[in-house]
């Protein structure tokens, strides 16, 4: 592709869903450019033309500084390329957090996102650990639901379910720091499609012997120590796992 300039800064749009301007990077380049490292003629700006406007695809913070120093624009101008791709590739070429996919999809509009981060805000969960509840079912962080999320495809399947599921959880460990552990809640998760304790003994259990739950490095350690505060004092011990 040929590599054209301009000083037509009216001519460029940063494209909405793109990641947030960083004046940071933006003052990095500035710098640079002003201490004889100019390299806007070998790292074009990337851009896609539609009605009229050069839409910003890769190299915004390069468009910036260029503007700031008043100097032409070298640009190329590729086919029409889908927010999606935009985040695939400027998470390869400038590492994207997950807040940064999580922001662009809810700038493009995806409900799923908006009730995503509401949901983590909300509950106090974590990104990979809110995919899995929201979208799966399921108290897991898999590499799986990640890259759905990463690629735009994330889907809000059971919210009240882990709604519920989170109720349950904050009511029986609220008090406790670990209350978020993943192994706890897959403990606890288990335990509910098993179906044989009784919620209120189980949390009347914890609050007369609080120091007996501490934190365990699997679910099956929670599960074990679990059914050990459920039969303290019974006459008869249950099995519960």
């Amino acid at each position: 592709m040929q590599i054209q300039q301009t000083t037509d800064y009216e001519r460029f749009q940063i494209i909405t869903g793109n990641r947030s301007i960083s004046q940071k990077k933006v003052d990095r380049i500035i710098n640079d450019v002003n201490n004889g490292l100019n390299l806007f003629p070998y790292c074009p700006v990337i851009v896609c033309q539609d009605k009229g406007k050069m839409k910003i695809i890769d190299g915004q913070h390069r468009f910036k500084a260029s503007k700031k120093l008043e100097m032409p624009i070298h640009y190329v101008v590729a086919e029409d390329i889908s927010i999606r791709d935009i985040a695939r590739m400027n998470s390869n070429t400038d590492k994207w957090k997950y807040i940064d996919f999580l922001n662009c999809y809810i700038k493009l509009g995806i409900d799923d996102y908006k009730v995503l981060k509401g949901f983590m805000k909300e509950q106090k969960v974590q990104l990979r650990l809110a995919l899995g509840l929201l979208m799966a079912g399921v108290p897991r962080s898999s590499s799986d639901d990640a890259a759905k999320f990463m690629d735009g495809e994330f889907k809000v399947r059971h919210l009240e379910w882990a709604k519920d599921f989170i109720m349950l959880a904050d009511r029986l460990f609220g008090p406790y720091e670990f209350y978020r552990d993943i192994n706890l809640l897959r403990a606890v998760h288990k335990l509910e499609k098993i179906g044989k304790w009784d919620i209120d003994m189980m949390e009347q259990k914890i609050r007369s012997h609080p120091t007996m739950m501490d934190k365990q490095t699997t679910d099956k350690n929670y599960m074990l120590l679990l059914q050990q505060i459920y039969n303290m004092r019974n006459r008869e011990i249950r099995s519960i796992i």
